[in-house]
């Protein structure tokens, strides 16, 4: 065998020996949920569950109380699409405004909104409490969805620099042709910045959801 094979040969049982070693927790995981849940621990230098349950699996679906795990998933598959539709459409037309359109103050506002991005959530968390106090929003989940339809600083800031990429000149024919800057966005902008739209529904959806700091409102 050739000397560069050899060298092939190394790094992939290297790499591959290292990525079975980081999937392992994982693997663990998955094996674990089949044991017995007096015996996870117990026999937890052992891979394979012995004896092999799948009860586990049906009384997680079962739930607690009078609810069961379809209603939780439901209840958040509607929660995160709510939500989705008002980031999609608010932060689309702001960073429509931001990237194409001219008004006084537009780098000063665009400015202000990538400074709020290095505020941490701790700064603003007891504001906004007090905020949606006065507004009589608490115990309910007002809070969570509404602020959506007002759009998200990073998505919008990610979405003006994709607006840029596209030519002012489709822009300038859609003019000439008698579009509104409505029409623009519409129909021209939005079928185009659908790539950078489909990134932003998928950060939104894998991280979006009510974390514990978000049960204050509720």
């Amino acid at each position: 065998m050739k000397p560069k094979h050899i060298k092939k040969l190394i790094y992939h049982v290297l790499v591959g020996g290292f990525a079975i070693l980081l999937l392992y927790p994982v693997l663990w995981l998955v094996m674990s949920s089949f044991k017995l849940s007096e015996r996870i621990f117990v026999t937890a230098d052992q891979l394979i569950p012995d004896p092999f349950v799948l009860s586990n699996y049906a009384q997680g679906w079962e739930g607690f109380g009078d609810y069961g795990f379809g209603t939780f998933i439901m209840n958040t598959a509607i929660f995160v699409v709510i939500v989705l539709i008002g980031h999609l459409i608010s932060c689309s037309l702001i960073a429509f405004g931001f990237a194409r359109l001219n008004f006084a103050g537009r780098k000063f506002w665009f400015a202000i909104m990538i400074m709020t991005l290095m505020l941490p959530y701790e700064v603003v968390m007891i504001p906004q409490y007090i905020i949606f106090a006065q507004l009589d929003w608490l115990n309910s989940l007002k809070p969570l969805v509404i602020p959506a339809y007002f759009g998200h600083p990073f998505f919008i800031f990610l979405l003006v620099q994709f607006i840029r990429t596209i030519p002012r000149d489709l822009d300038e024919a859609a003019i000439i042709d008698g579009s509104s800057i409505f029409g623009i966005y519409y129909r021209i902008i939005l079928p185009l910045i659908v790539p950078a739209l489909a990134t932003t529904a998928f950060l939104l959806s894998t991280g979006h959801g009510i974390t514990c700091l978000d049960l204050y409102y509720i």
